[in-house]
């Protein structure tokens, strides 16, 4: 094993050939912050008096390279392992001064820095860098490192390159903004200090001992990312893998990453291990993965696993995509699909569980996915009937659980993780998981309706997300009671709720605008102390109605077809809602039915707590009743 151990100056680093940064290191991540504190020290010397400097300059730390062999020439490549944000912050605090240093006429200057940028011939044209930078600052980088860019935002060339141009600029200005102030002495002196910088410089040959010494020199400090540290080992059995750095930035896109920050990878990573292991911590994820990565082809099938997951797992976090069978028909879940009004009632309570963001239960429906997939026949068609129920019952638990009244969902991670281990191993069927889970729920996590009732009675109105809120909950309340039906017109459809497609409308039934004379609760001119206002906008005080029946309707000729009743007195809505009963949708009349039950006389404030109640009872012990275990 070839290693070696000088303490160089930075100046020589510089020298020793072409610096790389390979793929499988971590983004560029250093921001403003970390590079004031660099510069601050790096002014400070320049500053301080001669017989206070380190006559060995200020220290940098360690540098650690893999030297390589470039394919096509045969020169040597140093991928640096150990390094990476201290020498490209370097690079981008000599670029700030060259540009300083051609705005003043500072010529010697400028290509003093142009020098330690690029390899120049004889009259300082630019024959390549000297450092190959991280692609998620590449593009931009080389455009600065031209000896003709004057500072201004790089315009990079190819799709996403400007999300890379913009954060280079902002961590390049931050810089360039901290040294403009600085005489040309000091810039001048500034430089020298980054000469003289030392480090303790190792070079290696093994690309074993590469990737093992990345993991001790960052295991102190800030710790890596699990996503880094799998991708390193992945890395490290490239030779089985085919086209691992584009594959490993398509997982980090779906995990919402781009090409110049990280998604949510580390999370999917630790529930892919889930799946397959049961419960883990954070800190125990890079540990346990290990041993799963394997070696040879191994690593290319766990690959492959996990692209498959990070797909569910991408799916799953987009709130913009509802469309849970084409996802299904695409990823080969075609059992789910053969019966059409199941797959949609799967679709809807999947909608649901993705609006409630309950990511624990990621595990465990994927765990669930696989017995389907990998089913045959009758197995297939009847894993997929009881995963059917198993997504039934935690819509319901959650929408319950999480949902209304906000109860840690982390509390029930151990119970899911479990489950989906049992899943995935084929130690328990799909049945058999969704009546122990329904069996444990209703016994010890399903919330009391006091508490249920209590949490209830607050939606409002002016809640954040309360357009979605609240089509959901009546959206279930008078299509979910046996079971969502594909004929049925839906008002939750999160994924699409924009407010130029918007179906349906919440509908105050005290209007939140009344008619002068009509104000019989004082609504106009109370805020958001007073008890009305608080009525006025409560779930009690709601209701959805279609664009028709409220804004009203018109036959060609502008003939009027059906009133509308926005801002009318609940009395006049009611009155001309029944005069029109058989022309609205059921679940208009089903409002009528219940208010003409339970109300006469004027909408007075008890009347909305009375109905808040009776809404809360009908969720709670109709659709959200827990099924039989």
């Amino acid at each position: 094993m070839a290693r070696k151990i000088k303490e160089k100056q930075i100046s020589d680093v510089l020298e020793v050939g072409q610096l790389r940064i390979p793929e499988s290191q971590r983004r560029f991540q250093w921001k403003g912050p970390e590079a004031e504190t660099l510069i601050e020290d790096l002014l400070a010397e320049v500053k301080s008096k001669e017989e206070d400097r380190n006559p060995d300059g200020l220290f940098l730390g360690t540098i650690i390279c893999l030297i390589t062999r470039d394919g096509e020439t045969g020169e040597e490549i140093y991928d640096i392992y150990d390094g990476q944000q201290r020498i490209t912050t370097i690079m981008v605090i000599l670029l700030a001064i060259r540009v300083l240093a051609a705005q003043r006429g500072e010529i010697n200057l400028r290509s003093a820095c142009q020098k330690r940028i690029s390899y120049v011939d004889e009259i300082d044209e630019d024959l390549g860098w000297r450092l190959l930078a991280s692609p998620s600052i590449k593009k931009p980088l080389e455009i600065a490192f031209n000896n003709e860019w004057d500072g201004t935002k790089p315009k990079s060339p190819g799709a996403g390159a400007h999300n890379q141009d913009r954060r280079f600029f902002s961590f390049y200005s931050q810089i360039a903004e901290r040294l403009e102030n600085e005489t040309s002495d000091v810039l001048k002196s500034l430089k020298k200090v980054i000469d003289n910088l030392q480090v303790v410089f190792i070079t290696i040959t093994e690309p074993q001992e590469a990737f093992d010494l990345f993991e001790r020199t960052n295991a102190r400090g800030k710790p890596l990312e699990v996503a880094d540290l799998l991708k390193n080992q992945l890395f490290k059995r490239q030779k089985h893998i085919d086209k691992l750095s584009e594959r490993w930035a398509e997982i980090n896109r779906k995990c919402g990453g781009s090409e110049v920050s990280d998604g949510k990878i580390t999370q999917m990573l630790r529930y892919f291990y889930i799946v397959y292991h049961g419960h883990v911590s954070q800190k125990e994820v890079y540990p346990k993965l290990l041993p799963v990565i394997g070696e040879g082809q191994k690593s290319n099938e766990t690959l492959e696993k996990i692209e498959e997951f990070a797909s569910f797992y991408g799916f799953m976090t987009d709130q913009s995509d509802g469309e849970f069978n084409v996802w299904a028909r695409k990823n080969g879940f075609i059992a789910l699909l053969e019966n059409e009004e199941r797959a949609y009632q799967m679709q809807e309570k999947i909608t649901a569980l993705k609006y409630f963001k309950i990511t624990q239960i990621f595990p465990l429906i994927y765990a669930g996915l696989l017995r389907v997939k990998y089913s045959e026949g009758k197995h297939a068609t009847g894993n997929a009937r009881a995963l059917a129920n198993l997504i039934d019952l935690l819509e319901k638990f959650h929408a319950a659980y999480s949902f209304v009244c906000g109860l840690p969902a982390n509390k029930v991670e151990h119970l899911y993780a479990e489950k989906a281990r049992q899943l995935s191993s084929s130690e328990k069927g799909v049945n058999d998981v969704r009546a122990a889970l329904a069996t444990h729920m209703s016994k010890n996590l399903m919330p009391d309706f006091g508490g249920f009732l209590s949490e209830f009675k607050t939606i409002s109105y002016n809640d954040p997300g309360s357009y979605n809120k609240i089509c959901y909950i009546f959206d279930r309340l008078y299509f979910g009671k046996n079971n969502i039906q594909s004929d049925r017109p839906s008002f939750f459809k999160p994924s699409n709720q924009t407010t130029g497609l918007k179906t349906f409308q919440r509908e105050h039934i005290y209007p939140q605008n009344p008619k002068t004379g009509e104000d019989y609760m004082d609504f106009v001119g109370s805020d958001e102390t007073d008890d009305v206002y608080e009525s006025v906008h409560n779930i009690g005080n709601l209701t959805i109605f279609n664009w028709e029946n409220n804004g009203g309707s018109k036959e060609k000729g502008g003939k009027e077809k059906k009133k509308g009743v926005s801002n009318h007195s609940p009395e006049n809505k009611f009155k001309i809602l029944e005069e029109q009963r058989s022309r609205n949708p059921e679940y208009v009349n089903l409002f009528l039915d219940d208010i003409k039950k339970y109300h006469s006389g004027r909408w007075e404030q008890e009347d909305i707590k009375n109905r808040a109640c009776r809404l809360a009872e009908n969720f709670y012990h109709g659709y959200l009743k827990i099924p039989n275990s």
